[in-house]
């Protein structure tokens, strides 16, 4: 079987931007590479997000250390829905933002639960405050459109005739 190469696409780093113009090879940046980065800059810009981020990795990391924790979590779930599936902490990744796109909405549905247990617990644990409620969640809507192209984008289907 013969192949035609049209062009390379590969990610920002320098060099593969080399050996492409060294080859004579046209190429062309990966999109969502490019979105990952852009994305991860623009949360890491802004103090308030840096800090909602940092108190909501602290609260995922609580229940990830300790399984006294996350059985109480689950206990307090399954008593509110019993057909249900206990749901747990998402755990996000600092090179990708959307295992913190992930991280936060998993949060939010959890919010009542974590509030029960901060209630009920003897546990020292730090919560985002009410504002940083409000900006997690503004940041999940947000979100949601770069996780939507990252998906359409990822598919095994996809051209990079879609990048607009």
């Amino acid at each position: 079987m013969l192949f035609q190469v049209h062009a390379f696409v590969h990610d920002n780093a320098a060099v593969a931007v080399k050996v492409s113009r060294d080859g004579g090879w046209s190429y062309a940046t990966c999109a969502i590479h490019t979105l990952q980065l852009a994305v991860g800059r623009a949360l890491g810009a802004q103090r308030a997000v840096v800090d909602a981020l940092a108190v909501a990795c602290k609260l995922v990391g609580h229940f990830r250390h300790s399984a006294k924790a996350t059985a109480v979590l689950e206990k307090l779930q399954r008593e509110r829905n019993p057909e249900e599936q206990p749901l747990k902490v998402v755990q996000d990744v600092p090179t990708r933002w959307n295992s913190s796109f992930y991280m936060i909405q998993r949060l939010l549905l959890l919010r009542p639960y974590i509030r029960e247990y901060a209630r009920t617990s003897s546990a020292a644990l730090t919560q985002p405050s009410s504002n940083q409620w409000d900006l997690l969640d503004a940041l999940v809507s947000i979100l949601t459109h770069a996780e939507e192209i990252t998906k359409d984008m990822s598919r095994a289907d996809a051209c990079i005739s879609q990048v607009s």
